[in-house]
């Protein structure tokens, strides 16, 4: 396989997976639930981002998201895109019933898989495979009862919907009948969008636990033309964050760890550990971040960090940021992040 194959098809699998999960069907009152909070950047970006890797963003899943990040600091710039899927989310057998089911089921059925990779140069290009996995999510509106509990209310103001769901099992069964045929009634929609913004602007702030392993990989050129693939990098990533400020700020801890070829041909290890402060709304806010590299190659790093983010429209998202370290031997570094994701839905 050559590389311009390898590409394309690395290309075509982040758009099947686009498409998948756009023309899936998820149980409608489960879809109704998606809050467009930023968008996940997918877990296989951040080991082959230049420089520290900035702590991963825990953020209440979305079923695909799609980024694509350029820095800005280094001799050349770097683009990398990547692209995350739910797959135990895309069907049609995931009920807001069963999400609410067990804390455990939510982690499982949250479980992501990502692809990235840099656009080629000189005939060498990085790659990564990813899992992610929301332990857990106190902003998720799926995650609260409060939910379902105002779907069903809201059923019990039609007659043809508590006909049809009376011959149900259990109560159980009553519920998730109930809350999926009222979910796919337009004239409920406006009470729905309601509590959704009402939670959004509460409840974006809220606790929030993910972690991330990501395998990285290198493809080059052999004297044959043929694209070999080589297990490089290893990337493990914990990310805590949790409300400060009332609903105005919210702050975030994470930790890094990689092995591997960083960079070169010499096998070597780094970890980091950053806190980044958020302040603003659901829709746009501004962070600070201070970070602390520890590398077996170099002295440790100490970087701080500005940046922003904020809604374009439903489901796309921008990020900025810049940053600088303390020491004299490392440079300033710029980042623009664009990113796409399942939107919220609207009638």
């Amino acid at each position: 396989m050559t590389m311009r194959s390898s590409i394309i098809v690395s290309l075509s699998l982040i758009i099947s997976l686009f498409v998948n999960s756009a023309s899936a069907q998820t149980g409608h009152d489960l879809r109704e639930g998606i809050i467009d909070y930023p968008i996940p950047i997918p877990s296989a970006i951040y080991p082959l981002v230049a420089g520290i890797p900035s702590v991963i963003e825990p953020t209440t899943v979305r079923n695909f998201a799609f980024s694509a990040v350029s820095n800005w600091g280094l001799r050349t710039p770097n683009t990398i895109i990547g692209a995350e899927v739910t797959p135990l989310l895309i069907g049609n057998e995931t009920s807001l019933s069963t999400y609410l089911s067990s804390r455990l089921l939510r982690v499982v059925l949250r479980t992501r898989i990502s692809f990235a990779m840099t656009f080629p140069q000189d005939h060498l290009y990085h790659s990564a495979l990813g899992l992610r996995w929301m332990l857990h999510d106190d902003a998720d509106l799926r995650s609260d009862s409060l939910f379902q509990r105002a779907l069903v209310r809201w059923a019990s103001q039609y007659p043809n919907i508590q006909a049809q769901c009376a011959a149900s099992s259990d109560a159980d069964a009553l519920t998730s009948c109930l809350t999926e045929q009222v979910s796919h009634r337009s004239d409920i929609q406006k009470q729905i969008d309601s509590l959704r913004r009402a939670f959004k602007d509460t409840y974006w702030n809220r606790s929030v636990v993910e972690i991330a392993f990501v395998f990285g990989y290198k493809g080059y050129i052999n004297r044959e033309n043929e694209s070999r693939f080589v297990i490089d990098q290893h990337f493990l990533s914990l990310a805590a964050a949790f409300p400060f400020c009332g609903t105005s700020g919210q702050i975030l801890f994470g930790g890094n760890a990689q092995a591997g070829h960083i960079n070169d041909n010499v096998y070597r290890h780094r970890g980091t550990i950053s806190i980044r402060g958020y302040y603003g709304s659901a829709s746009e806010r501004m962070f600070l971040e201070a970070g602390e590299a520890f590398t077996s190659y170099i002295e440790p790093e100490t970087r701080l960090s500005i940046g922003a983010l904020t809604r374009v429209a439903n489901g796309l998202w921008l990020q900025g940021n810049v940053s600088a370290p303390l020491q004299a031997n490392s440079s300033p570094m710029a980042v623009l992040t664009v990113s796409f994701g399942t939107p919220e839905i609207h009638h």
